[in-house]
């Protein structure tokens, strides 16, 4: 089966983010802690858009999915309470 968040656009998960309450903090895996989300997602957003297709912006795309796939349930949780 594949991932549900191997094709999702920029453009996609910045109109998911802007329609979600965003917590303030989660926790992606160990030792991987956001701790101001807004301005985490605010930050990656602007600079995948300054430098697409710059590969060093990988990262910063995957983890925006890794918080994607955790606020909308695909992450294997069956709900979210944050983006329904």
């Amino acid at each position: 089966m594949a991932n549900p968040t191997t094709e999702i656009t920029l453009a996609q998960l910045e109109s998911f983010f802007s329609s979600c309450t965003l917590p303030a903090t989660i926790q992606l895996g160990p030792g991987e802690k956001i701790v101001d989300v807004p301005k985490f997602l605010e930050n990656h957003i602007l600079l995948l858009k300054s430098n697409p297709a710059l590969v060093v912006m990988i990262p910063h795309l995957d983890r925006l999915k890794k918080v994607y796939a955790i606020l909308s349930g695909k992450n294997g949780n069956s709900t979210s309470p944050f983006c329904l």
